[in-house]
């Protein structure tokens, strides 16, 4: 099987191997590969010869790593708890292997600025190629449908890539992003790992993932191959930990300044197509969903989650009717709904889409409401005792409990009462039942 050389500035794992000086001779086993990064092909031939000659540090690396690390974007992750991959990464840092990423950064933003801050960064690098990372596929579905109506993006290329699409329709936007030059790919974690595209120049990860191992192969898309590279990831105020959980992590980020507003224009594109305002209420509730699976959920706290900026961000007319809204276990301040409008009132863009939503109006408003049937009374004497055996043990012992407390506490009362001269003894025996007794 044939080998990309052994040069170090090809960017290959094998190559960085067999160019180190410090490694001696001897006898070494271990072979494998990560699919999430191509750059690092599997090999048996020339590669067990590299390896084979790398014992001073391969040796040092838990059998259990070696097929993680021959991934060049695993290597900070088990750096961090290996020694022998610790030494590997310091090498691999000193040859220069990660010289081609320029910068890892973050973007710490209000929720209802981040749609801004991305259409900035577009704007103002249209002629690279960009991958944008979303947490679910409503979120892709959505950007993908609103970020071609925006002006400035005219002209531009984007393509949505997400799970829930069909295997002929993933292949096809794949493809056809790979053959770019330049253009904008909004995909979910679908495309984090496994995939080989070539050329690209920014990774934006517009949500963190909810694996922060995800994190470094979402990066690992760009900077391949001895090419320059940037990466930037959007961040809440209150996210702001991530930057230093990252840092442990061996991944520094540095910062990137905001800038002006674009939630206006999104606005409007959804007043003009009820598909718009549709598709921005089903990302946004999925993104609310989502943020509950963050496996830091330390750090993205989802009970402190401003749905209401988040909503600004997203462009939506209204707060839409969900149960996190309604009790407002999330706060909603932020939020400044559109004024005049009667959103049932917006129509599809699409005519034959339009027409079949008035049908189904029509419809639904000739369907008579059915009255409710009233209840018959209940004329079973033993029909508390049949309720009461169909709940489980548990649940009769549950109530037994509270049945017990209620009783104690009612007791505790009276002896109070008896204390203070309230009542006699005849009175306090006569009330708990105790009669007999005195």
């Amino acid at each position: 099987m044939d080998v990309r050389g052994g040069d170090p500035s090809d960017g290959t794992f094998f190559g960085i191997l067999g160019s180190d000086p410090d490694l001696d001779s001897g006898t070494g086993s271990g072979s494998g590969t990560d699919a999430a990064d191509v750059v690092v092909e599997p090999t048996f031939g020339k590669a067990g010869q590299i390896l084979s000659s790398s014992t001073h540090r391969w040796s040092l690396i838990p059998e259990g790593c070696r097929l993680n690390i021959l991934s060049i974007s695993n290597l900070p992750i088990c750096g961090s708890r290996c020694p022998g991959c610790l030494a590997l990464f310091s090498l691999i840092t000193r040859i220069g292997l990660f010289c081609s990423m320029s910068s890892i950064r973050y973007l710490e933003c209000e929720a209802d600025q981040k749609s801004s801050q991305l259409v900035d960064l577009l704007t103002k690098n249209m002629s690279r190629k960009t991958i944008i990372y979303f947490m679910t596929c409503a979120c892709v579905d959505y950007w993908g449908l609103v970020l071609p109506r925006l002006a400035v993006l005219k002209g531009c290329s984007l393509i949505s890539l997400h799970g829930k699409m069909k295997q002929i329709a993933r292949e096809k936007a794949l493809a056809s992003f790979t053959s770019l030059s330049s253009g904008i790919l909004l995909c979910t974690d679908v495309a984090a790992r496994g995939l080989d595209i070539p050329g690209v120049d920014w990774i934006v990860q517009y949500d963190p993932p909810q694996d922060p191992n995800v994190f470094i192969h979402r990066v690992g898309r760009t900077a391949r191959m001895g090419r320059q590279g940037s990466a930037i990831v959007f961040l809440l105020p209150k996210e702001e930990a991530y930057v230093e959980f990252l840092r442990i992590r061996r991944v520094p980020l540095e910062e990137r300044k905001c800038s002006d507003d674009a939630v206006d224009v999104i606005r409007s594109a959804a007043k003009k197509d009820r598909d718009v305002m549709e598709k921005g209420i089903r990302a946004f509730v999925s993104y609310i969903r989502a943020y509950k699976e963050h496996h830091c959920s330390y750090i993205f706290r989802w009970k402190e989650l401003e749905i209401g900026k988040l909503a600004m961000g997203c462009g939506l007319l209204q707060l839409p009717s969900m149960s996190e809204v309604k009790n407002q276990s999330l706060s909603t301040k932020g939020f400044t709904p559109v004024e005049d409008i009667n959103v049932t009132e917006i129509k599809f863009k699409d005519k034959s889409r339009e027409k079949q939503r008035q049908k189904n109006l029509k419809v639904k408003k000739a369907v008579v409401p059915k009255e409710p049937k009233p209840r018959k009374a209940n004329t079973n004497p033993n029909a508390a005792a049949t309720i009461a055996r169909k709940k489980t043990a548990k649940q009769r012992r549950a109530a037994q409990t509270i049945e017990d407390e209620d009783e104690l506490a009612r007791d505790y009362r009276l002896l109070k009462k008896l204390k203070k001269g309230a009542i006699d003894e005849r009175e306090f025996a006569k009330l708990t039942g105790t009669e007999e007794l005195v």
